[in-house]
C-alpha cells in the first residue's frame, strides 16, 4: 500500500507542511516544464531536505507549448545544490509526464501510455517505513479533522506499536499530562475517503475518533507504558486573524448562526 499525501507549497503554510512531511518516507517534487522552479518550491525542498527525505524529480506538463523541460532539469539541479542537498539527494531520479494525457516516462523521446514509470520508480526508490508492530503503541498528532457524527477526528501516522477501535490509549499532553481516551472510530485513508477499519498497526496513517482534546504535536501512546514523541517545531505563522464583534446595522439580523455561543462552538470545531 501506498499513501501519497498532498501537501500545501506555500510559505504562509509552513506548519502544515511540516506536519505532513513527518507522514512520509519521500517526496515527489513536480514542477512544471514551462515555468520551472517557483519560490513555493524552494520552500518545500528545503523543508523536504532538512527531514532527510529521498525525493522524485516528476517534470510535469512536458505537453506545452514552449516546454523546456532540459532547461528545467537544470534549474532544479542548481536548485538542489543551492540548497545544500546531500550526495543521495541530488542523485535522484527524473519522470517526464503529462498528468492531463495519462503519459510518463523516463525521458521526453520515451513515453509510455500510462503512469507506471512514475509508480515504479516510487516503488524502487522510496524506502517502506520502519515498523515495529509489537512495541508500545505511538502515535504523534498531525492533523486534525471534525465530523458532525463522531466529533473531533486525529490523524497520525502510527510510529510503533497497533491501535485497535474500542482500545484505551494514553494521550500525553503538551505539559506532560496524560489523560485516558476511548478510540470510537478508526479509519484508514483509501484515495480521497476514509475506510472504517477494526486495527491498525505500525506504518499506517490512521484517523482516530473518540480523541476529543487531542492537539497537533502531542502524542497517542499506550496506556501501560506511555512515551512521547519530540514535539513539532515549525516556523512562525506569516497569518494573524482577529476576530471581533460584528457592529454593522445588520448586525443580528441575518445568518443562522449569529451568536457569541456560535462563534465560539464553530472556533473550538476548528
Amino acid at each position: 500500500k501506498i499513501n501519497i499525501v498532498d501537501t500545501p507549497g506555500h510559505a504562509d503554510f509552513g506548519g502544515e507542511v511540516e506536519r505532513i512531511l513527518r507522514m512520509v518516507n519521500g517526496v515527489l517534487l513536480i514542477v512544471d516544464a514551462f515555468e520551472g522552479p517557483m519560490p513555493q518550491t524552494r520552500f518545500v525542498l528545503r523543508k523536504a531536505m532538512e527531514l532527510n527525505l529521498i525525493p522524485i524529480v516528476v517534470i510535469n506538463k512536458i505537453d506545452r507549448p514552449n516546454a523546456r523541460p532540459a532547461e528545467v532539469l537544470n534549474e532544479i539541479y542548481d536548485l538542489f545544490i543551492e540548497l545544500g542537498a546531500n550526495d543521495e539527494q541530488i542523485d535522484f531520479p527524473v519522470i517526464y509526464t503529462s498528468a492531463r494525457s495519462g503519459v510518463s516516462g523516463f525521458s521526453v523521446e520515451e513515453l509510455e501510455d500510462d503512469l507506471k514509470p512514475l509508480f515504479s520508480t516510487i516503488l524502487e526508490h522510496i524506502p517502506a517505513p520502519l515498523v515495529e508492530y509489537n512495541a508500545p503503541l505511538q502515535i504523534l498528532v498531525t492533523n486534525l479533522n471534525y465530523d458532525d457524527y463522531v466529533g473531533k477526528i486525529v490523524v497520525g501516522l502510527i510510529n510503533r506499536g497497533k491501535i485497535e477501535e474500542g482500545e484505551i490509549v494514553s494521550l500525553i499532553k503538551r505539559d506532560k499530562r496524560k489523560v485516558l481516551f476511548k478510540v470510537i472510530k478508526l479509519y484508514l485513508f483509501e484515495g480521497l475517503k476514509k475506510k472504517e477499519v477494526n486495527k491498525a498497526k505500525s506504518g499506517e496513517i490512521v484517523a482516530i475518533a473518540g480523541i476529543s482534546d487531542a492537539n497537533i504535536g502531542e502524542t497517542i501512546a499506550c496506556k501501560e507504558k506511555p512515551e512521547a514523541l519530540s514535539k513539532i517545531k515549525i516556523d512562525e505563522p506569516t497569518l494573524t486573524m482577529d476576530f471581533i464583534v460584528n457592529n454593522s446595522p445588520f448586525a443580528g439580523k441575518e445568518g443562522k448562526f449569529i451568536t457569541s455561543r456560535h462563534l465560539r462552538e464553530r472556533l473550538f470545531k476548528e
